[in-house]
């Protein structure tokens, strides 16, 4: 325990993203076994199709070997340290207001102190906007509602030294300037939108008429003459998002590598 910091977050309220990641399991080890004297952590945990967020977090987190050593420290009382220290609540960082409902959006505005914002995607080749709506949208949103609560909070946002992108010699760790890394002039807004009108354009695309022709044409052709048409729409519908996100997966790493970044990652996450 540093002492100095201990004393610094007495009594104080953390809201935590990405909390289930392998940073954030660390980081909530690294807040319950040095900071004894912190008010309350709060957890944002998105359910998964088999568990809640409360379970998410008991058998992905408090499973962790990272707790081996907390658990060892405290014993029988691990539970109750965790108990009285964690709030799980169960919602999304890319869902308006995080999906929570107005008592837990309240509670945050009077209590939070400062929000560690580590939620993010780290696939490389994600569809351009999937790592748009995780890495750029969330971050945004959740600094808006933030700014609003009551207490101001501190926010910390967790990024990764790639975000430097393709650069060679030393590459000092300061806020970026107005130039990509392959020294192209970059407006961080602009680019935001430059890269929702490709999205745009490329969903449009796959709805045209030839395509949706041919996506149909494959459809039956795999379901057969048994095919219902509840069941060929369903499979065009596939074959559709399919073929979007493969050009989404496309585009968004040509745009990162032509402005000097290695995927539509640490592009994003530079954004």
């Amino acid at each position: 325990m540093i002492p100095v910091l201990d004393e610094a977050y007495r009594g104080k309220a953390v809201l935590l993203t990405g909390g289930t990641g392998f940073l954030g399991t660390a980081l909530v080890e690294k807040m319950l076994r040095s900071l004894p004297s912190l008010g309350r952590l709060y957890l944002l945990v998105r359910p998964s199709r088999e568990k809640s967020a409360k379970e998410r977090f008991e058998k992905d987190v408090l499973g962790s070997d990272a707790f081996a050593r907390l658990r060892e420290k405290l014993g029988s009382s691990f539970e109750e340290r965790v108990a009285q220290k964690v709030r799980i609540l169960e919602g999304d960082v890319h869902a308006d207001s995080l999906g929570l409902g107005e008592e837990d959006l309240a509670e945050l505005s009077r209590a939070v102190d400062a929000v560690i914002h580590s939620a993010a995607s780290v696939i490389f080749d994600a569809p351009l906007d999937a790592a748009m709506d995780s890495n750029v949208r969330g971050t945004l949103g959740l600094l808006a509602l933030a700014r609003g609560w009551e207490k101001k909070p501190l926010f910390m946002h967790v990024s990764t030294s790639y975000v430097a992108g393709a650069k060679k010699g030393l590459v000092p760790e300061e806020a970026p300037d107005a130039f990509s890394p392959s020294g192209t002039r970059l407006d961080p807004k602009g680019e935001v939108e430059h890269l929702e009108g490709i999205v745009r354009g490329v969903e449009e695309a796959s709805r045209e008429r030839d395509l949706m022709r041919r996506f149909t044409t494959e459809a039956r052709r795999e379901l057969g003459m048994v095919g219902e048409e509840t069941e060929v729409a369903e499979r065009v519908e596939k074959l559709r998002r399919a073929w979007a996100r493969e050009r989404l997966v496309e585009r968004g790493n040509e745009r990162a590598q032509e402005l000097g970044w290695q995927d539509v990652y640490t592009f994003t996450k530079s954004l």
